[in-house]
């Protein structure tokens, strides 16, 4: 009997790894509302009731793949980032770290709107406290970057940032509109590079920093 057991938890966390991968792949080509876990189940050949066991809606998916992508990015923010660096270095790292990150990109450019109406008070107060450690390491890091700046300004960086990387996943679909209809989304002398783009948007935010 013990060894059924042991089996059957192996079933259930191999069950739920399956879903895990199975849905970083489909969050990363379709967008959030592309996404069913009707069709998700039916690939797995997971019943619908025993897959919503798992995750009782998209959205408790979605927080938990957002999460996980977060806290895992925080721990390589923290290896890299060991002591101060010149500004234009500092900015040029944050853009690059998050562009070897793709699924985050992707979870971080849908509106909360589109799954906050849908999830209770409780599940939301939740996912903030288990998120905290994410937050912590970037004031940890900014606040190693700029150490004469107050704490306040420090969370205002921080904000700027998280603001600023949840636009990158848009950034190529724009810049090929820019250059198929010769539009001036970004501006005329702007570089097409997100690296370069948005690692020159946060040395321009972060100049007065100390």
């Amino acid at each position: 009997m013990p060894q059924k057991r042991a089996r059957s938890q192996e079933v259930i966390e191999q069950r739920y790894q399956d879903i895990l991968n199975a849905a970083r792949k489909l969050f990363l080509v379709k967008s959030y509302d592309q996404i069913s876990l009707v069709s998700l189940a039916k690939q797995l050949d997971i019943s619908r009731p025993s897959f919503y066991t798992y995750f009782p809606s998209k959205d408790a998916l979605f927080l938990h793949l957002l999460k996980e992508e977060g806290l895992d990015f925080a721990v390589e923010m923290q290896n890299h980032f060991k002591s101060p660096l010149l500004l234009e270095d500092f900015c040029k790292d944050l853009i690059e770290l998050v562009l070897n990150k793709p699924l985050f990109m992707k979870l971080l450019s849908v509106p909360f709107t589109n799954f906050h109406c849908s999830q209770t008070d409780e599940d939301l107060l939740q996912f903030r406290a288990e998120v905290k450690p994410f937050f912590k390491t970037l004031f940890q890091i900014f606040k190693q970057q700029f150490p004469e700046t107050p704490d306040s300004e420090i969370w205002s960086a921080i904000r700027k940032y998280y603001l600023l990387i949840s636009t990158i996943a848009n950034y190529d679909f724009f810049a090929q509109i820019q250059v198929e209809e010769k539009l001036d989304f970004f501006g005329s002398d702007s570089p097409s590079s997100p690296a370069q783009f948005y690692s020159d948007m946060l040395y321009k935010l972060y100049q007065n920093y100390r």
